[in-house]
């Protein structure tokens, strides 16, 4: 072999093995996203149940705000998680024209018509000419409760311009427009007049184990009464 055929020949190994690095570094860059893309989400759990931390609302990937769960006389009913932007503040900004998705999963069986009552109940504190604004689509929303058992989860996503859809289980049942009806239903969690003061701190707070300062719309008294509605004497 002549010393121009060796050194074509040297070339020639040295731009098939440059080839092969720059093949083998392709693959494990796509390894690698495809690891990353694979991770499973972070998740918060609390009382047995667990929440990834983020979900989507409105097309938007919202973070978790917060989690809590709710017990009626020392009994766990149900543990919420709220997702939320960030930036919206405290219960006003929450319960403002901004997407949001608030999942309640149950950790008992509870009867459709205690779900009502226990919703009745909240909204009773709405001045009565509010109360009577969402009426119509406030008893469309109740026709669609089912019973739940333990494990099962509804939960409520608005989305500005289309309003409140209720999910069960992750399939939508209905979806209730407008912005004033999101507020007021909502509220029943999140506002001055929410079945839980703590409830509402743990949802609105920022990260796990912390909470925000009362908002001015949050109400100074730190407990409340149980709401009777959720359970009867007979559960």
């Amino acid at each position: 072999m002549s010393p121009c055929q060796v050194r074509v020949l040297g070339s020639t190994i040295r731009a098939a093995v440059c080839a092969a690095l720059v093949l083998a570094l392709c693959a494990l860059r796509l390894n690698s996203a495809g690891a990353i893309s694979a991770m499973p989400e972070p998740t918060v759990c609390l009382s047995g149940t667990c929440f990834t931390a983020h979900q989507t609302a409105a097309a938007l990937k919202l973070p978790l705000r917060g989690v809590s769960t709710y017990r009626y006389y020392g009994m766990k009913l149900f543990t919420a998680a709220l997702y939320a932007p960030m930036d919206a503040s405290g219960a006003q900004g929450v319960l403002s024209d901004v997407p949001k998705r608030l999942v309640l999963r149950y950790h008992r069986k509870i009867g459709r018509q205690h779900l009502i009552k226990a919703a009745e109940h909240n909204l009773r504190g709405l001045p009565e000419q509010r109360l009577a604004a969402i009426r119509e689509r406030l008893d469309r929303l109740n026709a669609c409760y089912q019973d739940v058992d333990k494990g099962d989860e509804y939960a409520l996503v608005y989305a500005p311009e289309r309003g409140t859809t209720l999910e069960r289980n992750g399939s939508p049942v209905i979806t209730v427009p407008g912005q004033d009806f999101a507020r007021e239903y909502f509220g029943i969690w999140l506002s001055a007049r929410s079945i839980s003061s703590d409830l509402t701190h743990d949802l609105l707070g920022v990260s796990s184990g912390k909470r925000l300062l009362a908002d001015t719309e949050l109400s100074a008294q730190r407990s409340s009464a149980p709401n009777r509605g959720y359970v009867s004497s007979g559960d």
